[in-house]
């Protein structure tokens, strides 16, 4: 598959600003100003940026305890608020959860973003029973 131009420079913005937004979150999370745990993405970027080009308004996705760049990306992107996520990162009431989720536990199922749970693999049965339901649904 070949990808034009504008579509490469539109990937490499999107994996610019998840980098930017990663050390951006880290450098506050240092300073005490990010509440939990935080597990960046840096090296990441690009499988989230390509994710992102892809998603449709009625696909489903699970991102993990690293991807905060398509979560911020879905968001912007089916609300035009993806500052939302900052907030939720930030533990203020204003996020997608408000506030209570957090950089591990962060979903909006209004964007497709069904979230994550701390222990990798575990949310098996949600993913079945999304998928399940997307089916069901049509």
């Amino acid at each position: 598959m070949k990808l034009d131009i504008e579509t490469l420079v539109d990937l490499y913005r999107d994996m610019v600003l998840i980098r930017a937004f990663e050390f951006g979150l880290e450098r506050e999370f240092k300073k005490g100003n990010v509440p939990g745990m935080l597990h960046t993405g840096v090296g990441q970027e690009a499988t989230q940026a390509a994710l992102a080009a892809h998603l449709t308004a009625t696909d489903a996705f699970f991102p993990d305890h690293r991807c905060h760049g398509i979560n911020a990306l879905a968001q912007e992107k089916y609300q035009g608020d993806g500052e939302r996520i900052m907030a939720e990162l930030f533990g203020r009431a204003t996020g997608v959860c408000s506030g209570k989720g957090g950089s591990l536990h962060s979903a909006n199922p209004k964007v497709g973003n069904f979230g994550d749970n701390a222990v990798e693999g575990s949310y098996m049965a949600t993913v079945l029973g999304v998928a399940l339901a997307y089916q069901m649904r049509g």
